[in-house]
């Protein structure tokens, strides 16, 4: 049985039909900071425990939070973060950040962004 999906593209108004039972049809739709997980083998590890989980649903939340405050769509708010260097630095699980609040995290984005516009 062959599993499709069709992924409408919101920006162009545009359908894609991606085949789910091969995997190389999926790679033109990744978002390229989800290609650079992939990279490291698929995973951000904390003390031999894998949290690539938490750290992507972090990442959604925030990216939420930036486009509801923004008023702006997801994609962009994400594209905006992902630029950042408070995205940097949650990208090293060595550090906890990925374990604090979203909210906390879009806060430190927002200080980022206020301090980078006072210099």
């Amino acid at each position: 049985m062959q599993t499709k999906l069709i992924l409408y593209h919101g920006s162009n108004h545009s359908f894609d039909m991606i085949d789910l039972s091969n995997p190389h049809s999926w790679c033109a739709f990744v978002p390229k900071e989800y290609k650079e997980v992939s990279k490291m083998k698929g995973k951000y590890i904390f003390k031999d425990q894998d949290i690539t989980t938490d750290v992507l649903f972090k990442i959604e939340q925030i990216v939420s939070i930036l486009a509801e405050k923004e008023h702006i769509s997801f994609d962009y708010a994400y594209e905006k973060f992902v630029s950042s260097n408070t995205y940097s630095i949650l990208k090293r699980t060595d550090n906890l950040y990925w374990a604090e609040s979203a909210e906390f995290i879009a806060d430190e984005y927002y200080r980022e962004k206020l301090s980078a516009k006072q210099q």
